[in-house]
């Protein structure tokens, strides 16, 4: 069978429409699972940095269901901000959910469940040249975001996999990518 190309509308659109599948089964995970997470949604992180003028990339399961088979849930949103961003991102972010707490490094500020201590917000810094990349490497999603493109999506799961500071049953987690080729 012969697929047609798909189109950058056809990808925003699929984007979106993953975007939502994949926010409604990590709700409703943590609604059955772990209800007292504190539910945080790719929706609402895109559109509160998107009013403080940052356009950030939407990274991990959530930037990159669009290229999976199917959709699938994820328990935190991933989102690389340029280096001039990262400060505001995070004010921004504080601000927005000030129940949440910060811990930061070089390559990441992580917003934490303060009971569970689970990663509800990574804000992924470019520090280093994949990341960088991902900026030139993106398709925009209207007004409000941007996520890495296939080739680039597979890179960053590649690095993560690589990473000498990423747990092992995350690493076995990146492996299952499977990307769709249309």
């Amino acid at each position: 069978m012969i697929q047609r190309a798909r189109t950058t509308a056809d990808l925003v659109r699929e984007h979106l429409e993953a975007l939502r599948t994949g926010s409604r089964v990590t709700q409703w995970f943590r609604k059955e699972r772990e209800p007292h997470v504190i539910n945080v949604t790719p929706e609402q992180v895109v559109t509160r940095l998107h009013e403080a003028g940052i356009n950030g990339v939407l990274m991990g399961t959530h930037g990159i269901n669009v290229y999976r088979d199917e959709p699938r849930a994820t328990q935190d949103v991933d989102v690389l901000v340029t280096k001039r961003d990262v400060r505001k991102a995070v004010r921004v972010l504080e601000e927005t959910f000030p129940y949440l707490e910060v811990s930061e490094n070089a390559s990441v500020a992580r917003f934490l469940d303060p009971v569970t201590q689970k990663v509800v917000i990574d804000v992924l810094k470019p520090s280093s040249r994949p990341l960088q990349a991902v900026f030139r490497h993106s398709v925009r999603i209207g007004d409000t975001h941007r996520i890495p493109d296939l080739e680039m999506a597979l890179v960053s799961k590649f690095v993560a996999m690589l990473a000498p500071t990423r747990r092992l049953d995350k690493k076995q987690i990146d492996r299952v990518i499977s990307p769709t080729c249309s």
